[in-house]
């Protein structure tokens, strides 16, 4: 059993921390200027829309991406490659009408929604269909590619900021991570043909359920998690209006600043490490690794969130941003624990745990719903009972985790011999 980290995966967490550090630093020079040009309300407009369409992705997503990921090849090459890229296009488009009409029965259908959702029906494809290209770990050039996408996009932002288009600046922003990072992978594969995705295949009704068992870890945590990251800007809208979604959504992205740099060590890295372990023992001493090289950082962004964060944020923002950094103060357990709960939740994924990450989202639902009922029943400050139970959730959550993985016993479960319908037919086969 190797403990100690290779050289390729020390290439892999060079470039990948490197990326994610220069993210995090373009996303909060932007913040900074956005966050001056537009008020709260601005924000928590374009919060609500985007979380209204993102929970209907969410309900209606198998997440077949990491499905793919962690995919043998001889499973792939038998067909299911092409009708797990079939079946993303699918729920791409279903996702993106039934959102339409959930836009316009709120009668919130207008230039700016039609362009956002297909925004988000054009990022969920693109994610998915990633899996096929991190088969290969082109992490290098995944990095370059994001790191650029972020740099141009936030620059777009900031120049329709500054016309004076309010919101529009943050759909712009969305739009323009979406067309460079889509150029960028295009460009990619074409150069390292097997990158390619499949072409793909339209999956007959016998093939969902199978497709659906296949991907029922990566499904139900995904549900999951798109209901606590957006179902927490929907209560704070239904208990402080658009002020109180923008407040939110602001102290939730100055709270992920810390995850922004860490990321993609106990996130993309981690899953692939995990899923290319030999045993148990072997994906024990990565996660030990992974969790002391964490200890430091959060230790300080914890002490600087709690000392320097109501002196930072309204003198960088601006005093109508203040009361972000009271909120701020409120999300602690998010500053610190969002990076070991997204190392643990790698883990379960690769071992596909469907009780442990069951366990982990529920316990984060639970708590907000605690929370925004707690807030609605009584006097106490909504926002800030908001940002205590999201703290809550998140540190309860990967306490549960590492239980989970610390329970003695055979840890993964292996892949489904079966194939689906399609993909066992020794049929004709698509070009």
């Amino acid at each position: 059993m190797s403990v100690e980290p290779s050289d390729e995966q020390r290439s892999q967490t060079r470039w990948m921390l490197g990326s994610g550090a220069t993210q995090a630093f373009v996303a909060l020079g932007s913040n900074l200027v956005l966050m001056r040009l537009l008020d709260p309300s601005e924000f928590g407009s374009f919060a609500l829309a985007l979380a209204t369409v993102a929970v209907v992705f969410s309900l209606l997503s198998l997440r077949l991406g990491p499905v793919v990921q962690r995919a043998e090849n001889e499973l792939l090459r038998s067909g299911f490659g092409a009708l797990a890229a079939g079946a993303i296009l699918c729920e791409t488009a279903l996702a993106s009408a039934v959102s339409l009409g959930v836009l316009a029965l709120a009668g919130a259908l207008d230039g700016l929604a039609l362009t956002l959702t297909f925004t988000v029906a054009g990022m969920h494809a693109l994610t998915q269909l990633r899996g096929f290209i991190e088969r290969g770990s082109p992490y290098a050039q995944l990095a370059r590619i994001e790191g650029t996408a972020h740099l141009l996009g936030h620059g777009t932002a900031l120049a329709v900021a500054s016309v004076g288009f309010g919101p529009g600046a943050l759909l712009a922003r969305e739009v323009a991570l979406l067309l460079i990072q889509t150029l960028g992978l295009s460009a990619l594969v074409a150069k390292r043909a097997e990158l390619r995705p499949p072409r793909p295949r339209l999956p007959r009704l016998a093939d969902w359920p199978r497709l659906a068992r296949r991907a029922s870890d990566s499904t139900l945590d995904g549900l999951l998690e798109g209901l606590v990251a957006r179902c927490s800007v929907l209560a704070a809208g239904a208990l402080g209006g658009t002020h109180g979604a923008g407040l939110i959504a602001q102290a939730l992205r100055l709270a992920a600043v810390p995850h922004q740099f860490l990321g993609p060590l106990c996130g993309r890295l981690a899953f692939q490490w995990f899923a290319g372990a030999s045993d148990v023992l072997e994906r024990r001493a990565i996660q030990a690794r992974v969790l002391r090289t964490l200890r430091l950082p959060l230790i300080g962004a914890g002490l600087g969130t709690l000392l320097l964060a109501p002196l930072v944020v309204p003198a960088m923002f601006g005093e109508r941003w203040a009361p972000a950094a009271t909120l701020l103060a409120g999300l602690l357990g998010v500053v610190v624990g969002s990076s070991p709960l997204a190392l643990v939740r790698m883990r379960l994924l690769s071992e596909r745990s469907l009780p442990g990450l069951l366990a982990q989202r529920s316990t984060q639902l639970a708590a907000l719903g605690l929370a925004w009922g707690v807030a609605h029943l009584t006097g106490v400050p909504p926002l800030m009972t908001l940002c205590l139970g999201l703290s809550a959730g998140t540190l309860g959550a990967t306490a549960l985790g590492l239980r989970f993985v610390q329970r003695p016993g055979p840890a993964a479960s292996p892949e489904q011999p079966d194939l689906p319908v399609s993909a066992a037919r020794p049929a004709r086969r698509s070009a």
